[in-house]
């Protein structure tokens, strides 16, 4: 998975949650994934995607 667009992508998003006031708490590996917050990221992803 290291270096898909997909990780790159999750990576990027990780780095944007960090400085965005919008979250509360920076988004850590370590932190189960709900489902929801892995729906965010994939819808998000297929936005990203589309997009380009």
């Amino acid at each position: 998975m290291e270096g898909s667009p997909f990780a790159n992508f999750v990576k990027e998003s990780m780095e944007r949650s960090r400085s965005s006031p919008r979250v509360s708490a920076p988004f850590t590996w370590k932190r189960p994934f709900s489902a929801d917050a892995h729906l965010e990221v994939v819808k998000s992803y297929y936005d990203y995607v589309k997009s380009r």
